[in-house]
């Protein structure tokens, strides 16, 4: 395995994991994360009581490529011991594994779906022994919609257990799985996926019309014509030797370009594709040729976008830009592993511009180049693949014929299994799911569209001319290069303003005068003595008859001066 130094994620687990402890490791992609569980994993094996022997360690992984990945790594370490494993993934025997199972081995490396499928249904096999659980890629496993899954497994293995958690990045998922299924975990952050790798060249090819100036978009017939010639020219002309590995968005797209590929020769023959729509053996033979170099060219959906570590992989030519930053950093970190030197270039397209400027942030300036094809090489390609286009329809219309042809034959051995075996196969018991099936579809349903609005697009799309240009100043503010102090002061000024405008600022003060008035205690009045009310009246009415005026005073005018007199007469 050529291990000397251990990388800094593996010095950082390692100890923490031969401890016992709870883990939460995140690093970059290619960091050693792999070696980092298994040496502590195997260490602890070595101790074990032989004497018992039941499952101690299960591994978990999102795909199955990957799992068979972490499975020949795990035994290439334990090569010398007497460690026992069991690899469980779909599309592979069952039968195998539940004989497998029943001999207890050791560690068990699965994808969650088969891990269920056999916890509930293979009679011999439990995980009440389980001492270690390892989640790797995790982030990838709830982004694939496995979090009912991986509840279902945690919750069947023991609560005294240790739980070793690595993805590429921790996001709100992950800690929420963390808090429910993990005891006082360790956080260990290695350069967490966010940057390129250092010895990554990143060259990026934008997508043009035939004639000058003119553009082309995707989901257009000619655009896609445009992207097969530009990719073939590419492949036959700057990345002949070495292996590189092609990633497409669709499955459709990887099996079109296997067939042209095919097709147009000139080295190009030397390709197999790796996706969904093929069996399990078909997909690990592909795995198998593209380590080996039988093959050159590796045509790969993002299945073979996570965790894959394939030795000698020299460039990757992303066909379109991935939805996410995320996505386009996992692909391209299949090269420049572990301090080597790699290649990526992306085909990108007007809508494109934004995820590019991102991929440029996360690079330093020097390794980011701009390529250009002539458009006469790319006109002739695009000339021989039209011409293609004939026996392109008439493999795909062969491929189909043939796909029915099996699956005509598979119905009719099932027919004649259950005619020939009809008592043993209704003997068996029924096979059991933790959900029903509706279940089982929303879950999934629900984990892809809540991966899939991270990524929703804009109704608008801007085109490269659009844009604001990358070294344009930001806009000033009312508040630019003002202090802290001066910009709340002219924040409260302006809302004084807005509610004086309003009428708002009247109401509020009203409202607080009459509140004012209503807090004010009442004035305390003395008491005059309780008196007779005619006695009262009859002193006003004296006081009334006996006030003058101070002009009558100051004129000396007699006070009786008109005694004697009734009212009205003279």
């Amino acid at each position: 395995l050529n291990l000397t130094v251990p990388t800094p994620i593996q010095a950082e687990c390692i100890p923490l994991a031969m401890m016992g402890k709870d883990i939460v490791a995140s690093s970059a992609t290619g960091s050693g994360k792999t070696v980092a569980f298994w040496v502590g994993v195997l260490e602890r094996l070595l101790h074990r009581d032989r004497r018992n022997p039941m499952t101690r360690v299960v591994v978990m992984t999102p795909t199955r490529e990957l799992a068979v990945q972490v499975h020949g790594v795990g035994m290439a370490l334990a090569r010398y011991t007497d460690v026992t494993f069991c690899l469980c993934v779909g599309g592979l025997s069952l039968k195998v594994q539940e004989a497998e199972l029943k001999q207890r081995p050791d560690i068990v490396v699965s994808t969650p779906g088969r891990l269920i499928d056999h916890v509930r249904n293979t009679p011999c096999f439990t995980m009440d022994g389980v001492e270690v659980l390892v989640l790797d890629e995790a982030d990838r496993m709830l982004e694939e919609g496995f979090r009912d899954e991986l509840e279902e497994i945690i919750s069947a293995a023991p609560r005294s257990r240790q739980t070793l958690l690595f993805s590429a990045t921790v996001t709100e998922s992950i800690q929420q799985l963390t808090r429910l299924s993990m005891n006082k975990p360790v956080r260990v952050k290695i350069d967490e996926m966010g940057a390129a790798a250092k010895g990554l060249e990143q060259e990026f090819l934008r997508v043009r019309g035939d004639k000058a100036g003119e553009s082309i978009e995707l989901n257009s017939r000619s655009g896609e014509r445009h992207r097969e010639a530009l990719l073939i020219a590419l492949c036959t002309r700057s990345f002949a030797t070495g292996r590189t590995i092609i990633f497409f968005r669709s499955k459709a797209q990887a099996h079109r370009m296997k067939i042209l590929f095919t097709l147009f020769g000139q080295g190009l023959e030397r390709s197999d594709e790796l996706h969904g729509d093929l069996t399990q053996e078909q997909r690990l033979r592909a795995l198998k040729r593209f380590r080996e170099g039988e093959i050159g060219f590796l045509l790969a959906t993002d299945l073979a976008s996570r965790g894959l570590d394939i030795k000698g992989i020299e460039n990757v030519i992303n066909y379109e830009m991935p939805k996410s930053i995320e996505i386009y950093l996992h692909r391209v970190g299949r090269t420049a592993r572990a301090g080597r030197k790699g290649r990526a270039l992306t085909l990108v397209g007007e809508s494109d511009r934004k995820l590019v400027k991102l991929a440029m942030k996360h690079a330093p300036p020097e390794s980011i180049k701009q390529r250009t094809i002539p458009a006469d090489v790319v006109g002739a390609v695009s000339k021989e693949l039209r011409n293609m286009e004939p026996e392109v329809k008439a493999v795909v219309m062969e491929e189909r014929e043939e796909k029915e042809f099996r699956r005509g034959n598979m119905e009719l051995q099932k027919a004649s299994n259950m005619l020939e075996y009809a008592d043993e196969i209704k003997s068996r018991p029924a096979r059991t799911w933790f959900q029903s099936q509706t279940e089982k579809v929303a879950s999934k349903k629900l984990g892809k569209d809540e991966h899939n609005s991270k990524f929703a697009e804009k109704t608008k799309k801007r085109t490269f001319e659009e844009e604001e240009p990358l070294s344009k100043p930001p806009k000033r503010t009312p508040f630019s290069g003002l202090s802290r102090r001066e910009k709340r002061r002219k924040m409260a000024a302006r809302e004084d303003e807005e509610d004086r405008e309003s009428g708002a600022y009247r109401e509020v003060a009203a409202s607080i005068r009459s509140a004012k008035k209503a807090a004010r205690p009442e004035k305390l009045q003395a008491l005059r003595p309780e008196r007779p009310s005619g006695f009262e009246a009859g002193n006003r009415k004296k006081d009334k008859k006996a006030k003058k005026s101070a002009f009558d005073r100051e004129m000396g005018v007699a006070a009786s001066a008109g005694e004697g007199k009734r009212p009205g007469k003279r």
